[in-house]
């Protein structure tokens, strides 16, 4: 692999679902998984702002940062991990940045969220 062709991807979730329960267990699950695919993950705490219908909320999130080879074959794998787990976290949207630097945001509730 040339370095020059590994390029950085981020899946970022929040730390609790909809209803403020705790989804550690997804969280893990994600780790797991981005660590058996791409070798790694560093994980980063922050907090997550947005506006919805004209009124900021926030949400304290964790984001997953993961290298590997701008490749097809990653960049739709990163996009398939986003979206199973944010659908395990009972998530509508999922934020996810491709190794080609492309950010989605995956809408879960569409039948073709990829």
């Amino acid at each position: 692999m040339n370095d020059a062709s590994i390029r950085e991807g981020r899946i970022i979730l929040p730390m609790k679902d909809n209803s403020g329960n705790d989804i550690s267990s997804v969280l893990h699950s994600l780790q797991e998984r981005l660590t058996d695919e791409f070798g790694g993950v560093t994980i980063m705490s922050g907090l997550g702002l947005w506006k919805d219908a004209g009124t900021v909320q926030q949400e304290t999130i964790a984001s997953f940062l993961v290298a590997a080879e701008n490749s097809v074959g990653n960049n739709a794998l990163i996009r398939a991990i986003a979206a199973a787990h944010g659908e395990l976290a009972g998530q509508k949207v999922v934020y996810v940045c491709a190794f080609d630097g492309a950010v989605r945001f995956i809408d879960n509730s569409l039948p073709e969220h990829l």
